[in-house]
């Protein structure tokens, strides 16, 4: 069997009634309009953004230090 990967979302959608990938969604954690998160994929398209969940410290200083560059890198 030979789907298109549009096929193959669609017959696991189907299947599996979830599909989680990460995407660019709108973003309230950070002053960023966009950033990377978990999303859940269904028929009507995204249908859940889920949130960041707890971070370490290191991952909480690793989060601001993203941001600052990413910032910078828009402007």
């Amino acid at each position: 069997m030979n789907l298109s990967l549009p096929s193959a979302l669609e017959l696991h959608i189907t299947i599996a009634k979830q599909v989680v990938v990460f995407g660019f969604s709108p973003w309230q954690v950070t002053e960023l309009p966009f950033f990377a998160s978990r999303v859940r994929i269904g028929r009507n398209g995204a249908e859940e953004i889920f949130p960041l969940g707890s971070l370490t410290e290191y991952e909480r200083v690793g989060l601001e230090k993203a941001e600052k560059e990413l910032t910078a890198s828009i402007q």
